[in-house]
């Protein structure tokens, strides 16, 4: 751990074992329940600066001093977590103890909801918002924080890249937003909007936040929603919010659990017995002779059985008056795959004091993590896929078999196979990240002006990495001599930001308020690498090369909102964001929207409608930009230095160069339109409750690849706006509390998004995704008509029998010969259907959860099949390689670009995924005095029902290539509150 850690773990423990407190003189305690009599569990009880919640039971017990009273009494407020409240008031009695039942009213769909500079009662919301708490997050092992909200929200399709433990997510919301830039949302944590960009051996952006922290997560989707966030709000806003302190006596918090991870499934290849087989019958006599005797199956020897443990402990109270809260974290997960491992050190700290009676509110949080990164090599995946299964693991010496010139340890050549293990053993690659998020935020009601306050936040975002990559003399190689290499780097990433805004909230008659709230946001980004490289065998070098950039982004930005007599509401939104990534002429971009809600149920005809709750009607639209993963100074014209060992030779002198780089100084932003119409309803008491949203988004101006005239750039190829694109749908959200009762409850939650994508303008169609067999082979495109990335694939020609013919694709032109004319556009790899089906129940003190996704549509080109199932590569390069199992069916002999681009390999990848089971059981209360205790099992990954043939059909981008498995995982673990 490194000593800026333990330094700051240290600070937090002094905190915490310095604190002292008074002794409460009054005790207010009784049970809550809700409108059908059923104990309102997690209730916040309030009285003065003290703060409990109400337990398991609807039991709650308050303790105050004559501190909390006000004028001799003392006020207390019951917030139920559905936004349901009571209030009361008693006066104040030295040593009294009193005892009050209370039950809250009907529910009212009333959470608060986190929507970018403040917060707003779910109920009052006019935007298209999902908040999510911890009541709603996946269990199990979590890394991230997008693993908790996989499946929840209509419309937000995360996809992990693999199994690799923390590896990166892709969040798309509402269908990709971009033909060239970054689809991602803005992330924004406590107030601060995160840069996209990782940094050099971080395998994820939201690694660093321990997901224990995370109190809640929002997601804005529509434009009149994000459009507060103007540039960055193009593909969608997600806003964590982390755990803050409450005032009262001290909670502490432990959870640990252990877990085993295994492999699911393997590639289907041939086994050492068929590959000999084949070869005896097809190869000649000196391929025959290649063969060996073994059976050895390589990916069961680079895959492995994994462990992992996370234990996370806080503590939550109150100190001299001030609401804190501290946590720390460690996390250590193995990979499946061989020599893979991370390792997280978490610590977070949150004070909410108040000052000069509660009219300046501040905020000060900070989280600081140190992650240990031991990365495998997952070039190891293909090569045990295609490695000769007749060879053995070792050599009679113990060394490696590897397909070595006689007598040495120099490869035949650089396109053989390499023994995976070999690849593993010998390749050493670690990485250190450190990274710190704070952020300090005053709000300070003015006392000139009811209802005005001045906000202040500023926040402090520093990420720091180091890693290198040594490969030792023994790591396989071509190279005569070879004497291994060595590689090292180190990347910063700094986040300034400033926020400044005034916020006036003012209730002018009978349930009716108006608020307004204007600022200015400054925010800069800089980022600096480093990078080294040397070979020794014969000391080529790259000297160490550091390379510094900075960007920054300017807003102005105001919001108003009309609330009459909670019927009739509206909201408009207008930001103005200037980005260094453009030209001064396009620099400033403008980034309105305008929302309004009409709250049906509180009309008089449907007053008398005892079952309707809630029936709300919403219409917005808005506009914002996207320039997220546009490169620094793309508009100006910059020059390159020539590679090492790359110069002009004059003479008897070598000369460096530089040229100018390709430019476009009329970039400008990619601008999205999106309007949205949507119904909320809540049906009896609102325990069934959802909403309906139909949205089109339009995407003009989008970045693309654009073919322009000869000597007109230093380049025939230059990114342009010259693209459009259109993504419409409809989502469905159902929550459903099925069974209430005293002993046992049950609630379904069932979410589904129709979306259509397809690009409506584009100059240049482009080729891209980018698969493994020939040079330089892409099997999509983007095309005006079609959907992005779309495939572009050749027609496959069967027999009668429906076996695939032989290099055998369909003239669709009809002129004669097979050629790029012949292929046809196809699927596309986003799915048209997703949807998010989850459940949980309890009986007495069990508690059972569920989780599934389901994803119709959506298409995968097997790429890991297409470049290894032909005949001809069982002796490619001159050696025995392995092949894909499916070679028995297609009987492909060699590969073309016929076959490789075949929509033979192209498959539905629809499925029905069960990611989380859990099972938990809370001890009963009192069996420990003052400790409630639950303990669980959970399985991650439980089961995958699709007709894809590879092992896994979510596989983002659609193309599936030495894809590395997702593994189940079992988990079992404790969570103790006292």
């Amino acid at each position: 751990m490194s000593n800026i850690f333990m330094k700051y773990a240290l600070a937090v423990c002094l905190l915490v074992g310095s604190i002292t407190f008074v002794q409460a003189q009054m005790v207010i305690e009784g049970t809550i329940t809700d409108a059908n009599d059923f104990p309102a569990t997690s209730a916040l009880v309030r009285a003065g600066d003290v703060e409990v919640e109400s337990d398991f039971n609807g039991y709650y017990e308050l303790e105050v001093t004559a501190l909390d009273a006000v004028d001799g009494s003392i006020q207390l407020s019951i917030l139920g977590i559905d936004g349901s409240e009571a209030n009361d008031s008693f006066a104040y009695q030295e040593g009294a103890r009193i005892t009050k039942d209370y039950k809250l009213g009907a529910i009212e769909l009333g959470s608060v909801v986190a929507i970018g500079y403040g917060a707003i009662k779910k109920s009052d919301l006019t935007g298209s918002v999902d908040l999510l708490t911890e009541e709603d997050f996946n269990k199990g092992p979590v890394v991230s924080a997008q693993q908790m909200i996989q499946g929840k929200s209509a419309g937000v399709n995360i996809t992990s890249g693999g199994g690799a433990p923390g590896e990166g997510q892709s969040i798309r919301i509402r269908g990709i937003g971009s033909l060239s830039l970054n689809s991602e949302p803005l992330i924004v944590i406590d107030g601060v909007p995160i840069s996209e960009n990782g940094v050099g051996g971080s395998r994820n952006i939201l690694n660093s936040i321990n997901p224990n922290d995370i109190a809640s997560i929002s997601v804005l989707k529509d434009a009149s929603a994000t459009a507060i966030y103007g540039s960055r709000g193009g593909n969608g806003v997600i806003i964590i919010e982390t755990k803050k302190g409450k005032t009262g006596a001290l909670k502490y918090q432990l959870s640990s659990q252990v877990s085993f991870s295994e492999v699911i499934d393997y590639v289907d290849v041939f086994t050492g017995d068929q590959v000999r087989d084949w070869v005896n019958q097809y190869g000649n006599a000196s391929q025959i002779a290649q063969l060996g005797s073994e059976n050895t199956d390589w990916q069961k020897e680079i895959f492995q059985n994994a462990f992992g443990w996370t234990n996370d402990f806080s503590v939550m109270g109150g100190a001299y008056g001030v609401p804190f809260r501290a946590s720390m974290g460690y996390a250590t997960n193995e990979g499946i795959l061989k020599t893979d491992q991370m390792d997280r050190y978490t610590g977070a700290l949150s004070l909410s004091p108040k000052l000069f009676n509660d009219a300046l509110k501040i905020e000060l949080n900070t989280k600081a993590s140190y992650i240990e990164n031991q990365f495998a090599d997952k070039g190891a995946i293909g090569q045990a896929i295609s490695f000769d299964p007749t060879k053995p693991i070792y050599n009679a010496d113990g060394s490696f078999w590897n397909w070595n010139r006689e007598g040495t340890n120099t490869l035949l050549s650089d396109v053989v196979n390499v023994n995976p293990l070999s690849m593993l053993e010998y390749r050493d690659d670690t990485s250190e990240v450190r990274r710190l998020i704070s952020n300090a935020k005053f709000d300070y009601a003015l006392p000139w002006v009811d209802g005005l306050s001045a906000v202040l936040n500023v926040g402090y975002d520093v990420t720091n990495s180091h890693g290198r990559v040594k490969r030792s003399e023994m790591h396989p190689s071509a190279t005569v001599g070879w004497a291994g290499d060595f590689s090292k780097y180190s990347n910063a990433r700094i986040n300034k930001l400033l926020d400044y805004y005034m916020v006036y909230d003012k209730d002018f008659a009978e349930n009716s308020n108006f608020s307004l709230t204007g600022g200015y946001s400054y925010q800069d980004f800089y980022n600096r690498n480093t990078n080294y490289y040397i070979r020794y065998s014969d000391g080529n070098e790259n000297p160490e090369k550091t390379t510094p950039w900075r960007s920054n982004l300017q807003s102005f930005f105001g919001r108003a909102s009309v609330n009459l007599s909670d019927k009739y509401l509206l909201t408009a939104t207008l930001r103005a964001d200037a980005s260094s990534k453009l030209n001064p002429d396009d620099r400033w971009g403008y980034f309105p929207s305008v929302a309004a809600a009409w709250n049906l149920h509180k009309e008089d005809a449907f007053n008398g409608i005892p079952w309707l709750n809630t029936l709300k009607l919403r219409a917005g639209y808005g506009k914002v930009g996207n320039v997220n993963g546009l490169g620094d100074y793309k508009f100006l014209l910059n020059y390159s230095g020539n590679t090492q060992g790359a110069y002009y030779h004059f003479g008897d002198a070598f000369i460096p160069t530089v040229r100018p780089n390709v430019y476009n100084d009329n970039l400008r932003w990619e601008i999205s339109n999106t309007t949205n119409i949507a119904i909320d309803y809540g049906l009896f008491n609102n325990r069934l409750n959802g909403y309906v949203d139909f949205y089109i988004r339009k995407s003009e101006d989008l970045i693309a690849a654009t073919v322009i005239d000869v000597f007109t750039n230093f380049g025939n190829v230059i990114e342009s706006n010259f693209g459009d694109m259109e993504n419409k749908g409809v989502e469905f959200a159902l929550n459903y509390d099925v069974i209430k009762a005293e002993e046992f409850n049950w609630k379904i939650g069932y979410n589904v998004n129709f979306n259509d994508n397809k690009i409506t303008k584009l100059n240049t169609p482009t080729n891209t995704g980018g698969i493994s067999g020939g040079t330089g082979n892409q099997i999509q495109t983007q095309q005006e008509g079609y959907g992005a990335n779309a495939f572009y694939v050749y027609q496959q020609v069967y027999d009668e029998s429906g076996n695939p013919i032989d290099n055998a694709v369909v003239d669709r032109n009809g002129d004669g010969q097979i050629n790029d004319d012949d292929r046809y556009i196809s699927k596309t790899p986003f799915a048209d259907v997703t949807m998010g089906i989850n459940t949980s129940m309890s009986y007495k003190n069990f508690d059972f959860s569920l989780a599934s996704r389901a994803s119709l549509g959506n298409y995968v080109y097997n790429n890991t099949v297409s470049a290894n199932a032909y005949t001809g590569r069982l002796f490619e390069n001159g050696i025995i390689r392995n092949v894909a199992g499916d070679l028995a069916n297609s009987g492909f002999t060699a590969m073309t670009e016929e076959v490789l681009m075949s929509d033979y390999y192209l498959e539905d990848a629809s499925f029905y995924k069960i990611d989380n089971i859990t099972l938990g059981y809370t001890l009963p209360e009192g069996l420990i005095n003052n400790v409630d205790m639950r303990v669980f099992g959970s399985v991650n990954n439980v089961a995958i029902f699709t007709d894809y043939s590879g092992l896994d059909p979510e596989v983002f981008g659609g193309i599936d290539n030495n894809f590395y498995p997702r593994p189940r995982v079992w988990s079992f673990g404790v969570n103790v509150n006292f």
